[in-house]
């Protein structure tokens, strides 16, 4: 009963959220009536199971925006090595802040600086028998910083809002049996890499099959119905609502400030990447920057097309930085379970 009350409260959070138009509203929706309910009814609860079902969404969704080829043929090899640097610099900067200031573990640290993909953080940190609420709290705090300010953007570029669908993760579903059918292949390679320990691994084999399928069967679609990736959204913020349980409002203040501060950093460290390599590359600064900077993929592409700042190319550099923080889990096992009991 404590599951299904929590199911239903979060996906009503998330349809009022979503209903008000507000960036990420679904997920913020969701979080808050799980974490105003949870004061209520401290009963509240989510079985594992639900999150496996949350990393094969997320996983596909972001197979089906992967092809290899257009990574060949839309980025070479400075971009990426500025890519690398950039987001290198960002988790090493926020890191010591996190560490030295902030007085952090060092995973809690790590996952904190980490530059964005907010599911796959919570995802993360699932690995953890005593999951941190700072670290969902900071890049929530990033998350919504960032599309606040790309709203923001849109607001004063409403002539130029229509964006061309093709190059937007919104597209139709050409087959649900495809999409089943990657569904169980990846529940069921999950099941092996998690005998082995490997976190996140729903969300990873998700992804690899669909990127893999996408690149050899273009012509194919593979991406998951909106329906589907906003009551995962929804269930995301629920599960963010019941980790925030229990927090006092000093805790409150102090993650709000961490999380701040490592958002400033990590923009911070993205201008100066963007300016140092623009002038290595002979690429537009402005382009460089909205390619790097850690918000998110759908956002960060509407205000590229909204600017006119080559959308393809910061959409495939965003595509490739999800792509590395998604394959990240498989390869922090023993940091993130620095926190077990």
């Amino acid at each position: 009963m404590p599951t299904l009350i929590t199911f239903i409260i979060a996906l009503l959070g998330g349809l009022i959220g979503y209903l008000t138009h507000i960036p990420i509203g679904e997920m913020l929706g969701a979080m808050l009536a799980v974490l105003i309910t949870g004061r209520m009814y401290p009963k509240l609860s989510f079985p594992k199971q639900m999150l496996t079902v949350i990393q094969i969404v997320l996983g596909i969704s972001i197979g089906a925006i992967i092809n290899i080829n257009d990574w060949f043929a839309s980025l070479s090899i400075g971009v990426l090595i500025g890519l690398l640097c950039c987001m290198s610099s960002q988790i090493v900067i926020g890191y010591f802040w996190l560490t030295k200031r902030c007085h952090w573990s060092r995973s809690e640290a790590f996952l904190g600086a980490v530059p964005g993909a907010l599911a796959a953080i919570i995802v993360m940190t699932d690995a953890q028998e005593k999951p941190s609420y700072r670290v969902i709290f900071t890049h929530s705090i990033r998350l919504i910083f960032l599309m606040v300010l790309a709203s923001i953007i849109a607001l004063f570029n409403q002539a130029t809002t229509e964006a061309p669908t093709e190059l937007l993760t919104q597209v139709q579903t050409a087959s649900y049996l495809l999409l089943f059918g990657i569904s169980l292949a990846a529940l069921a390679a999950g099941m092996l890499l998690d005998k082995i320990g490997i976190p996140a691994p729903f969300m990873l084999t998700a992804m690899l099959l669909t990127a893999g399928l996408n690149s050899a069967l273009p012509q194919y679609t593979y991406q998951v119905p909106e329906l589907f990736l906003l009551i995962s959204m929804a269930l995301i913020g629920g599960f963010v609502g019941l980790r925030m349980q229990g927090i006092t409002l000093q805790e409150t203040i102090d993650s709000v400030r961490s999380g701040v501060m490592v958002t400033l950093l990590s923009c911070g460290v993205t201008l100066v990447m963007a300016l140092i390599f623009s002038q290595l590359l002979n690429i537009s600064f402005s382009v460089l920057a909205l390619s790097w900077v850690p918000g998110s993929l759908e956002s960060m592409t509407a205000v590229a097309i909204l600017l006119g700042l080559e959308p393809a190319f910061v959409m495939m550099n965003h595509i490739i930085r999800l792509t590395l923080l998604y394959l990240l889990p498989a390869f922090l096992g023993d940091v993130l379970k620095e926190n077990k009991a």
